[in-house]
């Protein structure tokens, strides 16, 4: 089992400001992280047998992605758009904008 924090995310030991705003959670990055991880997994680890993975909330950004790359995934109380999220959550199309806002558009 490999568990891994997003960007930003847990204890690290590059926890000044500077490096926290470069290194926040976003969609994009969440997917590129566990690429990287998968392919750490197969290269430098050497894994060959078959790989699931496990994503709750946030996780299943990355295990929706990984899905074409892994033998079986697990998505738990996850979403698949933000945007869906906010609509439904708060009501109207003025919480959409407020999210794309406080958010940076993700």
């Amino acid at each position: 089992m490999l568990v891994w924090n997003y960007r930003g995310y847990g204890p690290t030991r590059a926890s000044n400001i500077c490096l926290k705003l470069f290194n926040t959670p976003s969609p994009h990055k969440i997917r590129e992280d566990s690429e990287a991880l998968l392919a750490y997994l197969r290269d430098e680890i050497g894994v060959r047998g078959k790989i699931g993975v496990y994503g709750r909330s946030l996780g299943g950004i990355a295990t929706t992605y990984l899905a074409k790359y892994v033998d079986m995934i697990i998505v738990d109380r996850s979403f698949s758009n933000l945007y869906d999220v906010a609509n439904r959550k708060f009501f109207g199309e003025s919480a959409e904008d407020l999210l794309r806002f406080i958010t940076g558009g993700w």
